[in-house]
């Protein structure tokens, strides 16, 4: 029965901690889609489909995913004509 006690308790034990684990994912996973989203409104983009403030990790990571395509996406379109101009007034 000692046994058992001692499984329950690692067990909740393990729990606790994934869930702090989970928690600080999220949190980051908060912090890239806010920087995300100030980077595309910053390039006169509107971002659409953000998740709430009670989404999962896991929506967030797929909309800082995609949101971070459409910023280097941007920075492409837009980058090399300004690197091209960068390196004219170099010369």
């Amino acid at each position: 029965m000692e046994d058992l006690h001692q499984e329950a308790n690692r067990a909740e034990a393990k729990s606790q901690r994934l869930a702090r684990e989970v928690a600080r994912a999220t949190e980051s996973a908060k912090t890239a889609c806010r920087t995300l989203r100030l980077a595309l409104t910053d390039m006169g983009a509107k971002a659409r489909g953000v998740p709430g403030e009670n989404a999962s990790a896991l929506e967030f990571c797929k909309w800082t995913q995609q949101a971070g395509c459409a910023v280097s996406d941007c920075a492409t379109a837009y980058g090399a004509p300004m690197a091209d101009k960068s390196f004219e007034e170099d010369k």
